[in-house]
C-alpha cells in the first residue's frame, strides 16, 4: 500500500512539473536545468521609487509616467497588471464584484481591492491548488490601477524576492520530472464562490488573446468595500 501511494504521489508531482514547464524554455522540456534570471538590475532614469520591478530579469518600466511601484505604511506594493501581463498572465476585472482575476496555465487568483483574503482556484484533476491567504498590505485602488504585495505572486507558483531597491519575481524553474498524463489542465467550471451574474466580466486590455467566454473565470463572496485614496 505505501508503495502505491508513493508511486501515485511520483505521478501528481510529474503531471505538475509538466504542467508548470509547459511555459518553459525548450531545454528546460530535455531535463536542463534553466538559467536563473539576473538580479540586482540597474534602475533606469524612468523609476523615480525606491525600488524597481524585476520580472525574470528585465526591468518593468513604468507605462505613461504611471509608476508601478507604491507604498503602504513603508512596505512595496506593485501593480496587479503590469506585473501580470508580464509573467504571461491574463487580467480581467469583474465589474459586480469588484474582483481582479488573474489567470494563468493551472490557477486563477481573485482579489477584491481592501480585502486581505487572496483567493486561488486550482485547475489540475490529479493535484488540488485551491487555497485562500490572507496578506498585507491589503490590495488598493490608485488612480485606476490595482496595487497588491509582490508575494501574492508566489500563489502563482513565482519566486519572490524584496531588496532595498529591487522586487524580484520570476517563475519558479523546476526540472521536469515526468511526461505521463498530459490532460490535467481542465478549463474553469467554478460555481463555488459567487452567485450567478447576469454581468459579464470587462476584459483589461493586454496584448495576450482574449478568452473565448465573458462570463467571470472566478467567482468570489460580494463585499462592501470603502475605496481608499493611498498614496
Amino acid at each position: 500500500m505505501k508503495l502505491k501511494q508513493l508511486i501515485l504521489s511520483s505521478i501528481a508531482l510529474g503531471a505538475l512539473a509538466f504542467t508548470v514547464g509547459m511555459a518553459q524554455p525548450a531545454h528546460a522540456a530535455i531535463g536542463m536545468e534553466s538559467p536563473a534570471p539576473a538580479q540586482n538590475l540597474e534602475k533606469p532614469a524612468s523609476v523615480t521609487t525606491q525600488h524597481h520591478i524585476n520580472v525574470d530579469g528585465k526591468v518593468l518600466e513604468p507605462v505613461k509616467d504611471h509608476q508601478n511601484v507604491t507604498y503602504v505604511n513603508g512596505q512595496p506594493l506593485v501593480a496587479l497588471r503590469q506585473v501580470s501581463e508580464a509573467l504571461g498572465y491574463k487580467v480581467a476585472w469583474d465589474t459586480p464584484t469588484k474582483t481582479a482575476l488573474v489567470d494563468m496555465s493551472i490557477a486563477t487568483l481573485a482579489i477584491q481591492p481592501d480585502q486581505a483574503q487572496i483567493v486561488r482556484k486550482g485547475k489540475l484533476q490529479i493535484i488540488n491548488l485551491d487555497t485562500s491567504e490572507s496578506m498585507l498590505p491589503t490590495p488598493r485602488m490608485i488612480d485606476g490601477q490595482l496595487f497588491v504585495s509582490p508575494n501574492v505572486f508566489k500563489l502563482l507558483l513565482n519566486d519572490v524576492k524584496i531588496t532595498k531597491d529591487e522586487i524580484f519575481i520570476a517563475p519558479q524553474r523546476m526540472q521536469l520530472q515526468s511526461t505521463t498524463n498530459t490532460d490535467v489542465v481542465h478549463t474553469n467550471g467554478i460555481n463555488t464562490f459567487l452567485p450567478p451574474s447576469d454581468k459579464a466580466t470587462t476584459k483589461v486590455e493586454s496584448n495576450t488573446k482574449a478568452t473565448t467566454k465573458d462570463e467571470p473565470l472566478i467567482k468570489v463572496k460580494r463585499t462592501q468595500t470603502t475605496d481608499k485614496n493611498t498614496k
